[in-house]
């Protein structure tokens, strides 16, 4: 019952990108479908873009961390979008309450391997219904009943007279139709791409160095610090040196923080000689001298 309330209340949102491309957005909340032309990213809550030179880039929900959840995710979306593999491309998505995980509170969180399970539904909802939009577009380009145009690798295929027009071609009479309400999601039988071990997205750019994370990101006039805390929890900062600290080349600020005290500097490498000078001493904390040998002691005597 859980899914059929779910398949109820899911709704596509359609747009165009300056008459460039399609943009699909999905709701579970919305009163009515919808489609507005003039709707921003944000208030779609994107899940695909199509553009003109056939790229599409799936905008998923869950944090990418090696498990390999936006390859998965961009299989089932593109499962039922019938995409070309080749041509897919993944970002993750913003903060925006449509990419809430139904499994877990409905919160934008990566946990509990629930990155499948959680929006299996609505991805496979949302390729679909973007597959038949497409296909409705097709046919009514070729002027021909929709039963007679499939869908097929990111191409819309006309099968009595061979004709063939790709995503690319079909974005922009498409991001004028109306969203199907209930579309038609694949079989079991009839997966090319769920259920297989295909190449996983971001391997090549982990491999060849490109990637990027987040200690990779820099900003005009960007500043990084080294952290020293109390080992011990419950301890407190004692003493450091500051004046030798500051007296390191590049060292902006020494900033005591919660439990601990942190060298502000225009590099990782200043910032961390920047501690080493600073020399901080802690004291106190409920663990102080705790070892393994006090710990096994502890429990037998218990």
């Amino acid at each position: 019952m859980k899914n059929l309330t779910m398949n109820r209340r899911t709704f596509l949102k359609v747009t165009t990108v300056a008459g460039s491309g399609l943009l699909v957005g999905c709701t579970f909340s919305s009163p009515q479908l919808l489609s507005t032309p003039k709707a921003s990213e944000e208030e779609l809550g994107l899940w695909v873009r199509i553009s003109t030179d056939d790229k599409i880039t799936l905008i998923l929900p869950a944090s990418e961390m090696g498990q390999q959840s936006h390859t998965g995710q961009a299989m089932i979306l593109a499962e039922e979008l019938e995409a070309d593999w080749e041509t897919i491309q993944v970002t993750t998505a913003p903060v925006n309450p449509e990419y809430g995980n139904p499994q877990q509170f409905n919160m934008q969180r990566t946990d509990g391997s629930t990155s499948i399970s959680g929006f299996w539904e609505k991805l496979r909802q949302v390729g679909a219904g973007t597959r038949e939009m497409l296909t409705e577009a097709a046919a009514q380009k070729w002027g021909v009943p929709v039963t007679e145009c499939q869908a097929d690798n990111g191409r819309i295929r006309h099968s009595v007279s061979g004709r063939s027009l790709s995503y690319g071609q079909l974005v922009s009479a498409a991001s004028r139709l109306s969203p199907p309400s209930s579309p038609t999601l694949k079989t079991p039988d009839q997966f090319r791409l769920i259920g297989k071990s295909i190449p996983k997205l971001h391997t090549p750019a982990k491999v060849n160095g490109s990637a990027g994370y987040g200690i990779d990101v820099r900003r005009p006039g960007m500043l990084f610090a080294a952290v020293s805390q109390s080992p011990v929890f419950g301890g407190q900062l004692k003493s450091f040196q500051e004046a030798a600290a500051k007296a390191v080349r590049g060292v902006e600020a020494v900033v005591p923080i919660p439990n601990g005290v942190a060298v502000v500097a225009d590099s990782t490498w200043h910032a961390k000689q920047g501690l080493e000078a600073l020399t901080p001493q802690f004291e106190g904390g409920g663990s102080a001298g705790l070892d393994s040998a006090k710990v096994t002691t502890r429990l037998r005597t218990a």
